[in-house]
């Protein structure tokens, strides 16, 4: 299977293969555009989304953090016991 003949911005050759009846790669074939733009929108779209479900993962194991701090203070006071 041959590679794509197109150049990548670093001045290299392009080392992805190529569509079957073209001579460029899904990233480089000019036919494909609407194809990549929604391809790579999709992909940023999966990277907020992965980010915004970090930050409720995050957000919740303060709270559990938070409440257990809590049930510990109560136990010292409880208790009797000083940090």
């Amino acid at each position: 299977m041959s590679y794509c003949q197109a150049t990548t911005r670093s001045g290299r050759h392009c080392r992805a293969h190529h569509v079957r009846g073209s001579h460029f790669c899904f990233w480089h074939e000019p036919a494909h555009e609407s194809a990549r733009k929604l391809a790579s929108h999709k992909g940023g779209l999966a990277t907020l989304e992965d980010m915004q479900q970090r930050k409720r993962e995050r957000e919740e194991r303060l709270r559990i953090l938070a409440r257990l701090e809590q049930a510990l203070a109560s136990a010292r006071q409880l208790y009797g016991f000083n940090k």
